[in-house]
């Protein structure tokens, strides 16, 4: 980077420095007591008005190259961060368009899984229909001694005995293999 030297020149306050004294006084402000001291008091308010417009217009040329110098500084600095910025702020948008789509995606994808669910869901509880209403037709045939061993020795198992034809039959007894 250049290198470049600003210099402000303050204006030499010595001329003016004697006359704040003599109207500040370095003292407290008087206590007015009647009207010849509220006039003494009027007349020092306007020196000392006159007094701060001089100050101001001495300073006023410093004032003025510093605001050009900060103004000069300012440039420089926008200059550099100018490119940089519309770099973070482009970047940025695409940062926020990328989250957006994954977003969007996974959103996608949970409605497609909730509606694979809704569709298993709905297929579970059909089948569970079907065992029920297969249950309701269905009963279980049982021996007299239920659960006990028959004439021949064995110990019996209910079979369902199925009242639908859904089941593949008529009223016959299904066999477990």
């Amino acid at each position: 980077m250049s290198e470049q030297k600003i210099t402000i020149d303050l204006p030499d306050a010595a001329a003016i420095g004697a006359e704040v004294a003599t109207v500040s006084g370095g003292e407290s402000t008087p206590t007015i007591r009647d009207d010849a001291e509220r006039m003494a008091v009027s007349e020092r308010i306007g020196q000392c008005k006159r007094v701060l417009r001089q100050i101001n217009e001495l300073f006023a040329g410093a004032k003025k190259a510093a605001s050009d110098a900060h103004k000069a500084v300012c440039a420089a600095e926008r200059k550099l961060s100018d490119p940089v910025d519309a770099w973070i702020r482009q970047a940025g948008q695409k940062v926020l368009a990328y989250d957006a789509e994954k977003d969007r995606v996974r959103r996608a994808e949970e409605a497609r899984l909730q509606a694979e669910a809704q569709v298993f869901l709905r297929n579970v509880d059909s089948v569970l229909e079907y065992i029920r209403s297969t249950r309701k037709h269905c009963s279980l045939r049982r021996t007299k001694n239920s659960g006990s061993t028959t004439t021949q020795g064995k110990k019996s198992t209910a079979l369902p005995r199925c009242r639908s034809r859904r089941m593949g039959g008529s009223t016959a007894r299904h066999s477990s293999g």
